[in-house]
């Protein structure tokens, strides 16, 4: 898993398994460990924290899509969609779509 800072403190993070992590795929492999929460639990911690010392910090994400899947409203942007609405509300962060 890595963090990403852009300018105007936009965090961006991103996680593969290390075994994809040289096929241009590896945001894109499904793995079917059933870990998913542990992982997506993670990101939000790491969220939290960044939160912490950085109060106008800004997240984006990308659910990037499955090998044969349409790229549009994907899986994972969906899943990653509710979880970001569930756990920051959208009174102190504005839930944008690109």
């Amino acid at each position: 898993m890595q963090v990403e800072e852009y300018a105007h403190e936009v965090f961006i993070i991103k996680f593969y398994l290390k075994a994809h992590s040289r096929s241009k795929y590896k945001y894109s492999k499904l793995v079917n460990d059933f870990d998913g929460f542990r992982v997506l639990s993670t990101c939000i911690t790491i969220m939290l924290a960044i939160l912490e010392n950085k109060e106008q910090a800004s997240f984006g994400f990308l659910g990037a899509n499955a090998i044969n899947e349409a790229i549009a409203n994907n899986q994972r942007y969906r899943i990653y969609r509710h979880l970001m609405q569930r756990y920051f509300s959208p009174i102190h962060f504005l839930h944008a779509l690109n």
